[in-house]
Parts: structure tokens; C-alpha cells; sequence
């Protein structure tokens, strides 16, 4: 029985005597300051050699004839497009207002047909016309629309 205990006391003996020295290398290793590589310093005496590149760095790309008309004819659709949405914005300056929606209605402007279309939504017992009304003061006197300008077409759903 002492045998066994003195075999028990003796692992853990060297269990700890392990554990501290790795615990002891492993402080070592981290609080040791790096050591930064020293500078070598050039002989004065000996020429420094420069090497030239004979090739540039990046190659230029070149284009070929059709990708080059395509980006020419997308510059100018792109360029097509801006001066009709400057000319909408000239038009129509109260375009960017629209629609106007409640629960009753919504209003559009048809930018082909040139007028505008409302869709109202009336409940059992609602009057149409009152809410015909109501979509043209909200056009008018809340957005500024000039309505009067231009034609209507409601649809009653």
C-alpha cells in the first residue's frame, strides 16, 4: 500500500515539475524581445545595379473595332435618355408629385396618352362624385398639379 502511494506521490511530482517548465519556456518565449534584423549595410564601394523593366507594368488594352461602336452607341443612348428625362422635367415639372393615392383612389399621369388616369375605389354607399372631387382638390391645392390643362379618364373598380 505505501508502494502504490509513494508511485501516486512520485507522478504527481513530475506531473508539476513538467507543467512548471513548460509554463516557464512558454513566459520565456513571450516576454523575450524580438530581435529586429540589423540593417546590412552596402559597401560604398560596390556599384548599386538597377534592372530596367522592357516591358510596361500593365498592358494596355485595346479595343476592337465592334466593342468600340458599342460603347459609342451606348454613350449616345445614354445620352439620348438624359435629354428626354431633362425634357420630361421641363414638360411635366410636377411629375416627380405623382401618383397620388388614398384609400378611394389613385391618380396617374400617361405620359403617352398625355392625361391622366384615376382609378377610384368606392365602398357600398360611397358617392363617386365626391370622391372624384376630393382626387382633383388633393391634385390641385395640395400638390399643385395643374389639372385643368389636361384630360381625365376615371375607371371605377
Amino acid at each position: 500500500m505505501d508502494l502504490n502511494k509513494f508511485h501516486l506521490l512520485l507522478n504527481k511530482k513530475i506531473l508539476i515539475l513538467g507543467s512548471s517548465i513548460i509554463v516557464i519556456i512558454l513566459l520565456i518565449i513571450i516576454f523575450t524581445p524580438n530581435k529586429k534584423p540589423q540593417n546590412i549595410k552596402s559597401d560604398p564601394a560596390q556599384p548599386v545595379t538597377t534592372y530596367v523593366a522592357l516591358q510596361p507594368l500593365s498592358p494596355t488594352p485595346t479595343n476592337s473595332a465592334e466593342l468600340e461602336q458599342a460603347i459609342e452607341e451606348a454613350k449616345q443612348s445614354a445620352r439620348e435618355y438624359d435629354d428626354w428625362q431633362a425634357n420630361l422635367r421641363l414638360t411635366y415639372p410636377w411629375l416627380r408629385k405623382l401618383p397620388v393615392a388614398d384609400t378611394k383612389y389613385y391618380v396617374y399621369f400617361d405620359l403617352k396618352e398625355e392625361k391622366f388616369l384615376g382609378s377610384i375605389y368606392p365602398a357600398r354607399g360611397d358617392n363617386v362624385a365626391i370622391i372624384k372631387t376630393e382626387a382633383l382638390r388633393v391634385l390641385k391645392e395640395v400638390k399643385e398639379i395643374p389639372v385643368d390643362d389636361y384630360q381625365f379618364t376615371w375607371t371605377v373598380k
